[in-house]
């Protein structure tokens, strides 16, 4: 999160000031007890502080320099992020990539026409199509304009990744319908929703948000 990441830095320095006043005082009065205080050294007018007040608040401050640099790194920072969150709109994102819906918050898919299908197999126009069995719907035979009998659909993924982009699109039948239909990745939909490139999609009670990473 941004304003932690900004806190963590201001008390980087901070603790690296204080480290370094700290070895300062700390080599004044050692080279004081030893009587080889350098001139210029000596006209430093230093408060008189207790070194081991001097050390414990430095390493006080060190320690909370680091926990809060550790924050910035762990998953504990989720907890202060969560509020950044934002929703995903999935049903935009699939209609982008030409599906008509998603699916269970999980699939972009659209329903197949398999009379266009037939065009494209046989690159042709006003084609039709007919079920040589109507119970299965893997029996599609495909029809000319002039009624005469093709053959059967041979590549309906490859129909599907033709008039769908995003990804590997796969033709399949689903609940008795022939379907295009994309996995969705969330990540994805979310770098494209929001167009920041460090976005992660996370699923919190079933349901998926957005998050800058």
């Amino acid at each position: 999160m941004d304003w932690l990441s900004t806190i963590a830095n201001i008390a980087q320095v901070f603790s690296a000031v204080w480290v370094l006043a700290f070895g300062s005082y700390a080599l004044h009065e050692v080279l004081s007890n030893a009587g080889r205080l350098p001139t210029w050294f000596k006209n430093l007018n230093l408060p008189k502080i207790k070194i081991s007040n001097f050390f414990f608040i430095t390493v006080i401050i060190l320690l909370i320099a680091i926990l809060i640099r550790i924050m910035t790194w762990s998953p504990l920072n989720d907890l202060f992020n969560i509020s950044d969150a934002k929703g995903v709109d999935l049903e935009s994102y699939c209609n982008s990539l030409q599906y008509s819906e998603n699916s269970d918050n999980e699939f972009c898919s659209s329903k197949i026409d398999l009379n266009l299908v037939c065009d494209w197999e046989y690159q042709g126009s006003n084609y039709t199509f007919k079920f040589d069995n109507e119970k299965d719907l893997y029996t599609a035979i495909c029809y000319d304009p002039q009624g005469n009998r093709k053959q059967g659909i041979h590549d309906m993924t490859g129909y599907c990744n033709v008039t769908h982009e995003g990804g590997v699109s796969e033709g399949i039948v689903v609940n008795k319908t022939w379907v295009c239909r994309m996995k969705i990745n969330m990540t994805i939909a979310c770098i494209w929703q929001y167009g920041i490139l460090n976005m992660q999609a996370r699923e919190n009670d079933q349901t998926w948000a957005c998050y800058k990473d």
